[in-house]
């Protein structure tokens, strides 16, 4: 999730041929998140955005599907903490970039999205575990087809 030459997002950042004035700070090592691991009851990691930490159950360490979850959390809290309008590209664009590919699986995006997006699921969803919101469900889409997962 990044706004730079050769993204997905790139035509965002440009204006009459000039680049934007403001550099979004949206890596996770600039915004200060730790990765710590630790023995966690519950979960299997969890992402603490008010403290800047991911923690990861020890025995979950080395799980990358885990680790990539936490960071997805991680990168919406930046998102929404630099501008709104650019965690609205961000979906916009990974939209436009998966429904092409799951078409060609026979898959469609848009009812997985409606089926996905429906409100009472989201909210008991919510309740039970976090916010999964668009942008997390989309994002988790693209690494599952990167990962081959």
């Amino acid at each position: 999730m990044c706004f730079e030459k050769g993204s997905i997002t790139e035509d965002y950042m440009l204006h009459n041929r000039k680049r934007l004035t403001f550099e979004p700070r949206l890596s996770i090592d600039k915004q200060y998140f730790r990765f710590l691991a630790e023995d966690v009851a519950t979960y299997d990691a969890y992402t603490d955005v008010n403290n800047r930490k991911i923690v990861v159950d020890k025995k979950h360490i080395k799980n990358k599907a885990t680790i990539l979850h936490e960071m997805l959390h991680a990168h919406e809290f930046i998102l929404e903490e630099q501008k709104h309008l650019l965690k609205e590209i961000v979906l916009l664009e990974l939209y436009k970039s998966l429904k092409p590919k799951l078409s060609q699986k026979h898959i469609d995006i848009d009812t997985w999205i409606s089926n996905h997006a429906n409100i009472p699921h989201n909210e008991d969803f919510a309740n039970a575990y976090s916010i999964h919101d668009l942008l997390f469900f989309l994002k988790s889409i693209d690494l599952d087809i990167r990962c081959g997962f």
